[in-house]
């Protein structure tokens, strides 16, 4: 965060997590500690098997597409008045 980069939390090993109660626990876990970051997408990924590693590309292209957007000035005036 401090050097402004872009970024995507990745969670592995989500296939060890079998209980719905407790994937959400996690989730609510990961939203609470990483608050500082909330802006950034979090994929949960089990690379072992590979489900949901396909994700990770369009998050990449996605997050790099916002990072890099730039925002005329008129717009950016109009939006805050």
């Amino acid at each position: 965060k401090e050097r402004g980069c872009a970024m995507i939390i990745v969670v592995n090993k989500w296939d060890l997590v079998e209980d719905p109660g407790r994937r959400d626990e996690i989730k609510d876990f990961i939203e609470d500690r990483l608050s500082f970051v909330s802006y950034a997408p979090v994929l949960t990924v089990s690379a072992l098997t590979g489900r949901s590693c396909h994700r990770i590309w369009t998050a990449i292209d996605d997050v790099y597409e916002g990072y890099s957007a730039q925002i005329a000035t008129n717009k950016l005036n109009h939006f805050l008045t």
